[in-house]
């Protein structure tokens, strides 16, 4: 039995939405996206980019002459001091305290840090989880290299606000390949979370690329369906980007109990998130059992399956 587990897990390659097959589909719908969103950019303001930034997705139209100023020479995804002023200024409405102008629905709350020391400690702890994240399987290195392009520090505004102890995250479909973050608070569970939150974000990416190709559910988007990570109904497109987030998070949880890589999170710790991981993706696959999707959003939701037998597999 041992064996053909693992046979079974080492032969995994995904579908649509994880491993290798999934990333390469991913990679290539986020490259023809990046050249059709460059080429209207161009063909709008009269310019010669050369490559995608995230300011071109911006449907605004009436905001994407005043966005170019945030085009930048590299592809680095860290930002630098200047960077995140100009981002901050930008993506803001309210004098730069929030980020309204791709994330209407946004609380205000939450801003771009702009604090050196801060950046300096974001940029690090990042590339290092970058680095065990890309090191795992190279179907994380093909994803992470296509849908991601700037990481950029959040801090809260309000002091009568704070973030989730284990950090949080935002994408937006208006500045599209780029992820928001905070980091985790300094505990044993901060490298593990720090991890999860960016495959989680990578997760939500992954499906911003393919909802510009396919609609995924094909009744009312806005319906209420349970939402494993917010707890509660949400309109069903987003609850289904919550099971997708839980995908990816489940994912990279075998594939490091698969690897030698060791992280500093307690090995207790690591398997109690796991189970969780388990039991969200178990509810969301029930409460979607009778949406009526396409055919992607039917291969997205039967990986999803495959994805919950694994785990219990590797994990429980």
């Amino acid at each position: 039995m041992a064996n053909i587990t693992k046979n079974i897990v080492h032969n995994w390659n995904g579908h649509r939405i994880t491993s290798y097959n999934g990333a390469t589909l991913i990679q290539s719908l986020t490259y023809l996206l990046d050249f059709q969103e460059l080429s209207k950019t161009n063909q709008k303001l009269k310019t010669t980019y050369t490559h995608f930034s995230p300011w071109m997705s911006c449907y605004n139209e009436d905001f994407v002459n005043e966005l170019s100023d945030l085009q930048r020479k590299n592809t680095n995804v860290f930002m630098n001091l200047s960077d995140l002023k100009k981002r901050k200024r930008l993506l803001s409405i309210d004098n730069g305290l929030n980020l309204k102008r791709i994330y209407p629905n946004c609380s205000g709350d939450m801003s771009i840090t702009i604090n050196s020391n801060i950046i300096n400690d974001f940029n690090s702890k990042i590339n290092k989880a970058l680095k065990t994240i890309t090191s795992l399987n190279p179907s994380w290195m093909i994803r992470h290299k296509a849908i991601v392009c700037e990481y950029i520090p959040r801090s809260s505004v309000n002091s009568n606000y704070t973030p989730r102890k284990n950090g949080t995250g935002l994408t937006s479909h208006l500045y599209r390949k780029a992820i928001f973050l905070t980091l985790p608070q300094d505990s044993e569970e901060a490298e593990l979370e720090l991890l999860l939150n960016i495959v989680h974000e990578m997760g939500h990416l992954a499906i911003i690329t393919y909802q510009n190709f396919d609609s995924i559910i094909e009744e009312e988007l806005t319906k209420p369906i349970f939402s494993v990570i917010r707890k509660t109904n949400r309109p069903a497109i987003l609850a289904f980007h919550a099971m997708v987030a839980t995908i990816y998070m489940l994912e990279f949880l075998i594939d490091l109990k698969r690897s030698n890589i060791t992280i500093s999170t307690n090995k207790n710790y690591i398997h109690k998130r796991s189970q969780e991981l388990i039991k969200s993706l178990q509810i969301a696959l029930k409460h979607f059992r009778t949406t009526h999707f396409s055919i992607l959003g039917n291969e997205i939701y039967s990986e999803a399956r495959s994805v919950l037998a694994l785990s219990k597999l590797v994990l429980c």
